[in-house]
């Protein structure tokens, strides 16, 4: 059982870390008006469905991983890595690109405000930017978690997600 719980309460609060970030950015683009947060949501929402691909990755190294972790197997699980780092590269350059050329199409069916259109369009570009650092952190979340190193995904995930946002949202105040 306490093995269990040393992989599950570090997972658990590294996902928890997710929305506490995006409810500290959420709290520092309010102070630009409901506009900005209307385009903030509208961009996390595209966003989201562009990580799908990158997330679907992110639990089959975990699993591939765990497997050669468990079979004590360190060839495989460098190749696992290396692997998952091309697949996890190509996934990003098609989102990168879509997330950077595409938002123009995509906004007007989650919002009619020209306004809301015009700053998540730019919110995107930037996202866009971020793909390949996504998708970085993904694999070696993963690969850390599989063998049995939650314990330091769960500090990175609280750093970049909670800690750094909190320190921009106290400068920027």
């Amino acid at each position: 059982m306490w093995k269990m719980l040393k992989q599950v309460i570090p997972n658990f609060w590294g996902m928890m870390s997710i929305p506490a970030g995006e409810f500290i950015f959420l709290k520092i683009i309010s102070s630009y008006g409901t506009v900005a947060v209307a385009a903030f949501g509208s961009a996390l929402r595209i966003e989201s469905v562009a990580l799908l691909p990158a997330l679907g990755m992110n639990f089959s190294t975990l699993a591939l991983v765990g497997q050669a972790n468990g079979a004590r197997d360190a060839a495989r699980i460098r190749e696992v890595i290396r692997a998952t780092v091309k697949v996890g590269a190509t996934i990003a350059g098609i989102s990168t690109l879509a997330l950077y050329f595409l938002p123009e199409y995509l906004l007007p069916y989650l919002s009619a405000d020209n306004e809301v259109v015009k700053i998540a369009v730019e919110i995107l570009k930037v996202f866009a930017l971020i793909q390949i650092g996504y998708v970085g952190i993904f694999i070696a979340e993963s690969s850390l978690q599989a063998m049995k190193l939650a314990n330091i995904t769960m500090f990175t995930s609280l750093l970049r997600e909670v800690l750094l946002p909190l320190l921009l949202c106290s400068s920027a105040s």
